[in-house]
């Protein structure tokens, strides 16, 4: 008996497994090929309609060279004096400069840019650049339009409406004289049309200059070329390249001219600054030029002799130092009275003007320098409580006290040196008065024309090198490539469709693998073996007609065949008391009992064998619904003792088969099919009749499932496709197991291969095949065809 059940379970049924089917899975997903292209659709419909939304957002850049300075030409000569500004400077500090609010300003009143206009579309506004059927002028604009958003209408070709929308609502609105000055809020304004603006609405702005530096100003990108160290991109982000475009460039040519102009007030101050040395020294030269011409006619003097000629040079060599250290005195002083009087170094004259190297006091005028260029270029754009302009003070404090405390020390070395040459003139002198009177008379007139002749051709020739400077003065800047055309950076209209059609896709993909991974339904009969050591007795297809009693003597439908199938395997099974009663039963209701059961017993009736099929579902009856027949009298009937044995069987249309219903429902079922008359009744229908079918309640809702058990000598338990949980099938399994269901097999219901993980499905013993797409048409929730989007 063991290896016969053990042969049993090799043919009907499987072991208990758990594996992962990957190709199950696949094609389970591939079934709903049509939800993919629905939301493919959907996801590309919404990429195209968030672009259609979204306002256009450009890359432009430009890049410039911006050279470390004073290697070249005429500029060599003043490099120090005409460079502190930028000499040096980082690109940090280059950024800061670029991205001032002074230069957006100037670029912004360059560019005229004071009104944009734009044109209504059906979704987003338009700015229309650099052309537009509106043109605005006015004088200079009040500020009580700053704010207002102004359409344009054409009432005919001589008036207009002016509406003045502020925060998406028209707040006034005014008729116009187009072509002709008209007060707007008590400021004259002119607008003229060319055009039809009626057929699209078009706007203007008036800007608030101001705001609209500060905007502009902070949407520079600035950023090294590598692998240059001198060629610097300039970048930003805009929704109007021709516009930005053209900012961008006119903002490198103003900061070149920027650049240039500082170079040239440093050279005006310069050459102002020895202009007024030389203004000075000329009336002395020309007093002491006639005095020496007087004397030398008066006394017929023309030189000096070889003693006193010797006397003399090293006289006028003494002088000639005492002055040059003098002028160097008097701008250490005027760069000492610079510091203590004026507020910034835009304007200071370089030392290296005056032929002083001294590298500790170029570098402190220098660092002051560029400290006061970056504080005026954050002086628009920065409060003072900011914490870089906070910054900048402290160290422009500290750079001042350290460059006066370096003059002081300075000027006192300064007056040392010029002490000594004095007293080394003193003792010059002392030999000067040892020679004849006319010698040293001559001597002293010569002595002071030859040393303000010398100072006043090293200012010459000081002034002739700056004008030569200031004449050939150019920026070493140069812009390397203009910014022209853009780039579209958002919104990209390839990655706006690809993430679509990915949503698209993989949500209702997602969808559909959530649902089956969850999906705690038994809907392929690999699943079913894997769940259970029960054999699967046989396979019931799904069936799309609407009746209940489906097989025929002579039907060849496929749902027919699979009766007969099961009829045919039930004959296989191991032999006990002439498998005289069958019982059928599931775990809940609705899997097909009783559909299986009426079927079963007219397939068993055509083998010319006596078959009754016996309702004891009293809770729920349903052979009479399903037959159309009487269902007064029935099993409650029989077991409460008000109706005879022969007055509940009643016949059907198949000659062999009889049908006992469950009659009206009582108030305990369960002590019914508990009575002593159960079992008289089961006694004479193994009597009178062949085959006698059970169809009973389910035995995971109530108790009767299992009393009725002992008098079945076959017992099938029925699973639904996509209706039986694995949870039930496992509870039923361990009831196998533990022995309490003794005879147990499967028969597997309302197989569709459409449902199932694979799209294919098998009968047992003669292999046919159920490929049929049959509807159920007995369960009243399966009348309505589920749809295909009906996935839960």
């Amino acid at each position: 008996m063991e290896q016969q059940e053990i042969k049993n379970q090799q043919k009907f049924g499987g072991q208990v497994e758990d594996d992962f089917d990957i190709v199950g899975l696949v094609k389970s997903l591939l079934k709903y090929w049509p939800l993919y292209a629905v939301g493919l659709a959907i996801g590309l419909a919404i990429a195209y309609g968030f672009l259609r939304t979204q306002v256009n957002q450009y890359n432009i850049s430009a890049t410039i060279f911006l050279p470390e300075r004073g290697v070249n030409s005429a500029e060599a000569i003043f490099e120090e004096m005409v460079s502190f500004n930028t000499r040096g400077i980082s690109l940090g500090d280059q950024a800061i400069f670029m991205q001032s609010y002074g230069l957006a300003l100037k670029t912004l009143e360059d560019m005229d840019y004071r009104v944009s206009y734009f044109r209504e579309g059906r979704i987003t506004k338009e700015e229309l650049y650099p052309k537009a059927p509106i043109n605005v002028s006015f004088d200079s604009a009040a500020f009580e339009w700053f704010g207002y958003e102004m359409q344009v209408l054409t009432e005919n070709e001589h008036n207009g409406k002016l509406r003045l929308i502020k925060d998406e609502k028209i707040e006034e609105e005014i008729r116009f004289p187009i072509g002709k000055d008209f007060l707007l809020m008590g400021s004259p304004m002119r607008i003229e049309i060319n055009g039809d603006v009626n057929r699209l609405r078009h706007y203007f702005r008036v800007h608030d200059m101001d705001k609209l530096a500060h905007s502009y100003k902070g949407k520079l990108t600035i950023k090294l070329q590598e692998p240059s160290k001198s060629v610097v991109r300039v970048a930003m982000k805009t929704e109007v390249p021709a516009r930005d475009n053209l900012y961008l460039n006119t903002l490198l040519k103003n900061y070149i001219q920027q650049d240039l102009t500082e170079k040239n007030i440093a050279a005006e101050n310069t050459i102002r600054f020895i202009d007024r040395q030389l203004g000075l020294i000329a009336d002395t030269l020309d007093n002491v030029e006639s005095n020496l011409e007087r004397f030398r006619t008066d006394n017929r003097i023309l030189n000096l002799g070889t003693q006193a000629e010797g006397i003399f040079s090293r006289f006028r060599e003494l002088e000639t130092q005492q002055a040059t250290e003098q002028v160097t005195l008097s701008y250490y002083e005027y760069l000492q009275n610079y510091i203590q009087k004026r507020g910034d170094f835009s304007e200071v004259i370089a030392p290296s003007i005056m032929g002083i190297s001294d590298p500790l006091l170029t570098a402190s005028v220098s660092n002051l320098s560029q400290l006061y260029a970056k504080r005026n270029a954050l002086g628009e754009t920065v409060r003072e409580r900011n914490p870089v302009w906070v910054s900048i003070n402290n160290q422009i404090s500290n750079a001042r006290q350290e460059l006066a405390e370096n003059l002081d020390n300075i000027i006192k070395s300064q007056e040392l040196v010029l002490q000594d040459l004095k007293r080394r003139l003193r003792e010059v002198d002392g030999q000067i008065g040892q020679l004849p009177a006319k010698e040293r008379e001559f001597l002293a007139i010569q002595r002071r024309f030859k040393l303000n002749e010398e100072i006043y051709t090293f200012l010459l020739q000081k002034r002739a090198e700056a004008g030569i400077a200031m004449a050939s003065n150019k920026s070493d800047r140069q812009i390397v490539d203009a910014a022209r055309g853009a780039n579209l950076f958002s919104p990209r209209p390839a990655l706006a469709y690809g993430l679509g059609a990915m949503l698209g896709f993989i949500i209702p993909l997602g969808l559909v693998l959530l649902r089956i991974l969850l999906n705690n339904k038994i809907l392929d009969k690999s699943v079913l073996e894997k769940l259970t050591r029960i054999p699967i007795l046989g396979l019931v297809p799904h069936s799309k007609s609407e009746k209940n009693l489906i097989v025929g003597k002579d039907s060849k439908s496929g749902l027919t065949e699979s009766f007969r199938v099961l009829r045919t395997n039930l004959s296989f099974l191991p032999k006990k008391n002439n498998q005289r009663v069958i019982l059928l039963t599931s775990t809940i209701s609705r899997e097909g009992k009783t559909f299986i059961s009426l079927n079963l017993a007219s397939t068993l009736s055509f083998t010319g064998k006596k078959v009754v099929l016996v309702g004891c579902d009293l809770r729920k009856p349903k052979l009479g619904e399903y037959l159309e027949i009487n269902d007064f009298l029935g099993m409650s009937n029989y077991l409460s003792g008000h109706a005879e044995y022969e007055s509940i069987i009643q016949p059907t249309q198949h000659e062999n088969l009889k049908i006992i219903t469950g009659g009206p429902i009582p108030p305990s079922p369960s002590e019914l099919l508990s009575d002593p008359r159960m079992e008289e009744l089961m006694q004479r229908l193994k009597e009178d009749f062949d085959i006698v079918i059970l169809d009973t309640p389910p035995i995971g809702l109530v108790s009767e499932g299992m009393d009725l058990m002992r008098y079945a000598d076959v017992k099938l338990y029925i699973v639904r496709q996509d209706y039986t949980t694995k949870e039930h099938v496992r509870f039923v399994d361990e009831l196998y197991r533990e022995g309490r269901l003794e005879n147990l097999n499967i028969v597997f219901n309302d197989y569709d291969p459409k449902r199932a993980s694979y799209g294919y499905g098998y009968g047992y013993g003669y292999g046919y095949g159920y490929g049929y797409g049959y509807g159920y048409g007995y369960y009243e929730e399966d009348h309505k065809k589920k749809q295909w989007w009906k996935f839960w």
